[in-house]
């Protein structure tokens, strides 16, 4: 490396130095540039708190919904012809209705035979 090139390297440095130094002079003394925005503050939790209740509320009321419907009888329902399925049993399901205890349940067959039988 010669000496020019030496001294050509420190002169842009020098410079950028300068340019840095400048840069943040004019930071501490200008009082008119935009300051960084937060993000947690009481508005925004505020605001955080109100759409975590809603999404709660529509929940429960998508959930209350199905229920009425009797997607969830439905569902069971056809849970238990596939388990007796599985053990030769074929079950005709005529009325099912599983009440808000989880344990407890309403079912009137048609009939509940062997899977070879008609």
């Amino acid at each position: 490396m010669s000496a020019n090139d030496r001294d050509e390297g420190s002169a842009e440095s020098s410079n950028e130095t300068k340019k840095g130094s400048a840069n943040s002079r004019r930071s501490d003394t200008n009082p008119t540039l935009r300051r960084r925005r937060r993000f947690f503050t009481r508005l925004n939790a505020f605001i955080a708190a109100i759409a975590i209740v809603v999404g709660i509320a529509v929940l429960i009321l998508v959930l209350a919904l199905i229920y009425r419907l009797g997607y969830i009888d439905r569902y069971v329902a056809s849970q238990i012809k596939d388990d007796f399925s599985k053990y030769g049993i074929r079950a005709e399901i005529k009325n099912f209705h599983a009440t808000l205890p989880p344990h407890a349940f309403k079912i009137c067959t048609r009939s509940i035979c062997n899977a070879t039988s008609t």
